[in-house]
């Protein structure tokens, strides 16, 4: 069933999991100039301001601006920004992602792809073209896509969760069949899934959480026991799992 968003919420089963950390950590870490990455995201959906009563919200933001002015100042910076919505996480556990995060963004930048050359005209074809602009990595993805017709308004009007997860089928069946034994692994999928969600949640055609809601549902159903199994394995270095069952 495709997945239909609202104001950008994603279901909270997908935002509050730890596949949706794990795609916000890779997303910071490929676009770091991105202003809007670099904010604290929410784990779970916020419920909209209650505008029946105005002056009080007022009141509340001026008070908490003014707390916030007067705070003591210490030998800490004032605002520490914590990785990928792990805040409440310990130490240990950073360190898990950011190791799983550095090795699977290392995976996607040596991956050999199979060339292709589509011209969209069937719904199958426009993701064969998204899936053909992917595999550059994305400096230039929104202007391509802008500047294909079909694709710029398929993407627009209707980036469901069937339609994502067609793009990732494809994109991680685009390898090349002659790669080495060690990058047909389960997590060469899993760097791959992480790196074109990190491509679409930049070109900003839709709210970045349902992107990446988009994302962790995906990986939820496919890799969810490996990501699971890699990240509590005590260091967040990925393994070779590759006979593990996929969900």
């Amino acid at each position: 069933m495709d997945q239909q968003h609202s104001n950008g919420d994603v279901r909270t089963s997908a935002a509050d999991s730890l596949e949706f950390k794990l795609l916000m950590a890779y997303t910071r870490k490929r676009r770091p100039a991105d202003t809007l990455l670099q904010q604290d995201v929410p784990s779970s959906p916020q419920p909209a301001d209650d505008h029946s009563k105005p002056n009080k919200n007022k009141r509340n933001k001026r008070l908490s601006f003014l707390l916030k002015c007067i705070k003591p100042q210490t030998d800490e910076p004032a605002h520490v920004q914590q990785p990928a919505t792990l805040a409440g996480s310990d130490d240990g556990k950073v360190d898990e992602m950011e190791n799983m995060v550095s090795e699977l963004t290392e995976i996607s930048d040596s991956v050999h792809f199979t060339p292709s050359d589509i011209e969209p005209d069937s719904d199958a074809d426009v993701v064969e073209k998204l899936v053909e602009l992917l595999r550059e990595h994305g400096d230039k993805l929104d202007k391509k896509i802008k500047e294909d017709k079909v694709l710029h308004e398929k993407l627009q009007s209707s980036l469901t969760y069937g339609f994502f997860k067609k793009v990732m089928e494809a994109f991680c069946g685009s390898v090349s069949p002659d790669l080495p034994p060690e990058q047909k692994d389960k997590k060469v999928n899993v760097a791959l899934v992480c790196e074109a969600t990190s491509q679409l949640v930049g070109i900003h055609y839709h709210p970045m959480t349902y992107v990446l809601g988009l994302g962790a549902q995906y990986l939820q159903e496919k890799y969810s026991t490996w990501i699971n199994r890699n990240m509590h394995a005590g260091n967040g270095e990925v393994g070779d799992e590759s006979k593990e069952e996929v969900q």
